[in-house]
């Protein structure tokens, strides 16, 4: 097993991709569940953290970035890590005030052949990928999924990826259970690009905790080489 780690400091999420090709198509559905909540503060792009540099806003989560696969041929290169507050938002029922982040990550996979005009003659694969969560309970110490965007995109000569999945955990101490173990995968196949609601899924939020709690989103795929040889490459996102 070929294991890498890339490492920002403040946001704390982990991701696995096994190479694949999907996208990450967000648009079509809100990013927060209107039916549960109304915003009480929008915020714009001054806060955030890119790549480890300090935000203005001292209470964003952190980041740890693992990438592991099968094989020794691939290379990888982060293109951007960064995660940002979007709302305050106000339960309808409760009243009660949380914040929605949302942490976008991109990397690139490849071979390291390259042409005689510099670019890559094999696999070339980048990864796109969103992550919308939401901190609330007993001071917003309490993290829960809300919604995952993903795409992956061919740039090479091979056929690129396929058996592209999500796969979601949520486990650890709640406020009100001792503690809860939630999982769930959602199998997009041959389909590159997608959005998956986990809100949907009415999950208990977790203690945010490196040692005891876990919120993590697994994207995964299989590379397709030119001569159909797989290779599957993991990326695994994690917040606490």
């Amino acid at each position: 097993m070929n294991l890498k780690k890339i490492i920002t400091p403040l946001i704390a999420v982990a991701l696995i991709f096994s190479s694949g090709n999907s996208v990450m198509a967000a648009q079509e559905n809100p990013d927060y569940d209107t039916s549960k909540y109304t915003i009480v503060k929008k915020y714009d792009d001054t806060n955030l953290d890119t790549f480890g540099i300090q935000s203005v806003n001292e209470t964003l989560p952190k980041v740890d970035l693992e990438v592991s696969d099968d094989s020794e041929n691939f290379n990888y290169k982060l293109l951007e890590n960064t995660t940002r507050p979007l709302y305050d938002l106000q339960n309808k029922e409760t009243g009660e005030i949380v914040t929605q982040y949302a942490t976008d990550v991109s990397l690139q996979a490849t071979n390291g052949q390259l042409s005689s005009n510099n670019t890559f003659r094999e696999f070339n694969m980048k990864v796109y990928g969103t992550v919308y969560y939401i901190f609330t309970g007993k001071n917003g110490n309490y993290v829960t999924i809300d919604k995952v965007s993903f795409r992956w995109e061919n740039n090479g000569r091979t056929p690129g990826t396929k058996d592209h999945s999500i796969s979601v955990q949520q486990f650890g101490a709640s406020e009100n259970i001792a503690k809860v173990n939630q999982n769930k995968s959602v199998d997009f196949k041959l389909v590159s690009h997608g959005t998956v609601l986990v809100r949907e899924w009415n999950w208990t939020p977790v203690f945010a905790s490196y040692d005891g709690s876990s919120v993590a989103v697994d994207f995964k795929a299989v590379a397709v080489d030119a001569i159909g040889g797989t290779t599957p490459i993991n990326w695994v996102l994690r917040v606490y």
